[in-house]
């Protein structure tokens, strides 16, 4: 059995803990703090150079915290692409559908249209037919006057 916090870099880790900076750094001491931050005065700097990072245990786990960030940012992106993905369907059938109603109205608007026309028609040969009928009517009627 490999030593505890020893694992393969190659390995997923199987569970995948969220941990903000704060955390990371409370815990550091002050040298580990300035080489990151590069913040560097007096002697304490001076002896940070002497050491190599890579022999420090925390690297591992920040390595280890870091591919599981980028491990959930891959799922949260491929998350957000499936919701575009899927809006972006969605607004396709309602665009489709709505364009499919629109032509719809427009028969119906055309259609109404003729017979605003057909009926207007009528009306105009329906007030013809009056006037004539009124017109025959006074001729009629001076005719009985004169005949009396």
């Amino acid at each position: 059995m490999p030593g505890i916090g020893k694992r393969r870099k190659d390995v997923i880790p199987d569970d995948i803990v969220e941990v903000k900076q704060d955390e990371l750094m409370k815990n550091r001491s002050k040298e580990d703090h300035a080489k990151l931050t590069g913040i560097a005065f007096g002697p304490s700097y001076q002896s940070d150079q002497n050491q190599n990072e890579f022999e420090d245990l925390n690297l591992e786990d920040f390595y280890a915290q870091t591919l599981a960030m980028c491990i959930k940012l891959g799922k949260l992106n491929k998350v957000l692409k499936d919701q575009v993905d899927t809006l972006k369907c969605e607004l396709q059938d309602k665009t489709e559908n709505t364009s499919h109603e629109i032509e719809v109205l427009e028969n119906e608007k055309l259609g109404l249209h003729d017979k605003v026309v057909f009926l207007e028609k009528e009306v105009n040969d329906a007030k013809e037919k009056m006037k004539l009928t009124l017109d025959e009517l006074r001729s009629a009627k001076l005719d009985v006057v004169i005949s009396q």
